[in-house]
C-alpha cells in the first residue's frame, strides 16, 4: 500500500465504511511501497505481472469473505 491508497481508504473510513487493502504485492515483494514516478510504475507493473491471476482472485475473495463476517454488503474499488 502507498500513501495515495491509504488516503483513499481513510476517506472511505471517514465516511463510515469499513475498509480493507489486501497486500497483493506481498506475494512477490513483501512490504513494497509503490510510487507514481515512472521508474517505480514500471517496477510495480513488473511485480504485478508475476502474481498468478488465480492467487490475486483468491486473496480478494478471502478479503470479501472476511468482511462479510461483520458486514451485510461489501463493495470493491480497484486501482491499476
Amino acid at each position: 500500500m502507498n500513501r495515495y491508497i491509504r488516503s483513499v481508504a481513510d476517506h472511505f473510513a471517514s465516511n463510515g465504511y469499513l475498509t480493507a487493502t489486501p497486500a497483493l504485492f506481498d506475494w512477490i515483494r513483501p512490504k513494497y511501497k509503490a510510487t507514481y514516478e515512472q521508474p517505480n510504475v514500471e517496477k510495480g507493473i513488473a511485480i504485478i505481472e508475476q502474481i498468478p491471476f488465480g492467487q490475486a482472485i483468491a486473496d480478494l475473495q478471502a478479503t470479501v469473505n472476511h468482511l462479510k463476517l461483520t458486514q451485510e454488503k461489501v463493495s470493491m474499488v480497484g486501482f491499476c
